[in-house]
């Protein structure tokens, strides 16, 4: 009702809702169906990360095994021999048990001995293969038992191996001979920690050139 009285025509309600409500409720879904996208994706790339990482780990611990293993045999094989209770011990009793083993890249024994007058300290070196003593170690090493596992390459970088060895000691009272050490080496799987190392040394290698 306006001054004079009057009331005039009946103000319309304006209707809420219609075309702002679909287009919030269709924002609301799309943001939804957006979430669970990224989750969605966010769990399998969590999935496929967790099975690379066990895989890598299954791999680690094969080649652990396989060297661990081989150590073992060596050392039945060549314990006297490093020992000095069997000086004269044949290559077919350090090696024969290897030679059909394609795994095995190398068995080196090491033994010391003291000769002369005075003493002095010697080293007797027996290898399976005297060709194939040099290595490029890479960081990752472990301890079993006493035996110092370390991953690394041969042959110039072209083959990823496991070092196994173990350092003997002599038999008690035996001045002449302090023991020495057994070490083998077999061939490894290749995983990303050789790759990640062939990667830091192509980068290294590259640094003075980029200098220049």
């Amino acid at each position: 009702m306006d001054a004079d009285g009057y009331a005039g025509e009946p103000r319309r309600k304006k209707k809420r809702g219609g075309i702002e409500l679909l287009i919030a409720f269709g924002a609301i879904a799309l943001l939804g169906v957006i979430a669970l996208t990224l989750y969605v994706i966010g769990e399998q790339k969590r999935r496929a990360a967790a099975g690379r990482a066990a895989a890598q780990e299954a791999i680690l611990q094969r080649n652990m095994a396989l060297a661990g293993g081989t150590y073992a045999q060596a050392e039945s094989a060549g314990m006297l021999f490093v020992m000095g209770k069997d000086p004269g011990a044949t290559n077919e009793t350090l090696f024969g048990p290897f030679r059909t083993n394609e795994a095995v890249w190398n068995v080196i024994y090491d033994r010391n001995y003291k000769e002369g007058r005075p003493p002095a300290l010697r080293t007797e070196q027996r290898a399976m293969f005297p060709d194939r003593l040099r290595f490029d170690k890479v960081e990752h090493t472990r301890e079993d038992n006493g035996v110092r596992l370390n991953y690394a390459f041969a042959d110039n970088m072209a083959t990823p191996v496991v070092i196994a060895s173990k350092a003997i000691k002599g038999a008690d009272g035996d001045t002449a001979n302090p023991g020495g050490v057994i070490t083998v080496v077999v061939k490894a799987e290749n995983d990303d920690r050789f790759e990640n190392a062939k990667r830091k040394k192509a980068e290294k290698a590259a640094e003075p050139a980029a200098t220049k």
